[in-house]
Order: structure tokens, then sequence, then C-alpha cells
């Protein structure tokens, strides 16, 4: 409810300043958080793209992501297959290098039933960066274990298991990777 509040007042705001770029940035923040990507979008384009900041243009990128996920993903109006590929590989291209968004890329092939393209969206980046950061490790091994690609997790598991500097979240998703995976292993193994 309070974000809709927020989103009252802006669109008060944007009445008051139409043409004022914070104004427009405040509201397509808010309906970005409000999962209202195409009115992001929209607020975002009405700011000339020489006068955007970092932070406009990583809004625009992360909000059309978003946004070509949801239409890849759609229970409502589900698009073909080929649509979809087309929908995601834009998506994978916009993101560029920017693990987080890949991560939702790859999230959203494997909701589609297709994790071997999910999985091939980190085998590129890997290609693109070489070594990859010790969190970005993480997320992969996760996606691989996902694809029950038990091979490449035990693969992965000791250089990460040697990592020291993770956060808590990131230990306690680590630790349970190697437990879901040890479970695994073990009832393979029977």
């Amino acid at each position: 409810e309070l974000p809709k509040e927020a989103l009252s007042v802006m669109d008060d705001g944007v009445a008051l300043a139409p043409a004022e770029p914070s104004m427009r940035y405040a509201r397509a923040l808010i309906r970005s958080g409000l999962d209202d990507e195409d009115g992001a979008l929209a607020d975002m384009q009405q700011v000339p793209a020489k006068q955007r900041s970092d932070g406009m243009r990583e809004l625009v990128q992360r909000a059309s992501v978003n946004q070509l996920i949801d239409q890849a993903t759609s229970t409502n109006a589900p698009p073909s297959a080929l649509t979809a590929q087309g929908l995601l590989q834009r998506a994978e291209a916009l993101a560029d290098n920017d693990d987080g968004l890949l991560y939702a890329v790859a999230n959203a092939w494997f909701k589609r039933g297709q994790s071997s393209a999910g999985i091939a969206v980190f085998d590129r980046l890997e290609q693109r960066l070489g070594t990859l950061p010790a969190a970005v490790q993480l997320d992969y091994a996760a996606l691989l274990h996902r694809a029950q690609d038990d091979d490449a997790v035990a693969q992965r598991l000791p250089e990460l298991l040697a990592q020291l500097q993770w956060t808590s979240a990131q230990e306690a998703q680590l630790l349970a990777l190697y437990g879901n995976h040890q479970e695994r292993s073990i009832g393979r193994d029977r």
C-alpha cells in the first residue's frame, strides 16, 4: 500500500513538472518496484538519452530485460517457442554482462522448461569474462544443480567451498547447494 501512495505522490509531482527528469526517474523507480516495467519505461522515454544518469540507464536496462522476460514467460498469453526464444535472446543481449540480469534470463529459460538454454547463458558469460567472481560462480553452480548436471556441480564445489569471503546469505546458499548435491549423489549411488 505504501508504494502505491508513493506512486500517487509522484503522479502529482510529474503533473506539476512533467519535463523534470528527476521526477520521471523517481516515478519510474516506483513503477519498476511495483513490477510496472511498461510504466517505468514510458517515464524514462520522456528523459532524453543524453540527460540520463548512470542510475537512469541502469533502470532502463533492468526494466527492459524484465519486460522481455515477462513477455517470454507470460502465462496469460503464452508466446510461441520461437517468439519466446527471440525475447530471451534480446533480454540476454540487453543484460550484457550484468550477472544479476543474466541470472534472471537463465531462470526464465528454466521456467520455460529449457534448462540447457538457461545454462548456456552462463556458459557464454564465462566465455566472455573468463574467471567469474565467486558469487557468480555460486549462481552458476546453482543453475547447474537445478539442471541436474551433477558432474559439473561436483567439479565446481571444491573451489566454492574453499572461498572464505561469503556473505551469510551466500554461505547459506552454498551449504544448501552442497547438502542437496550430496543427498542427490547418495540417492543416485544406492
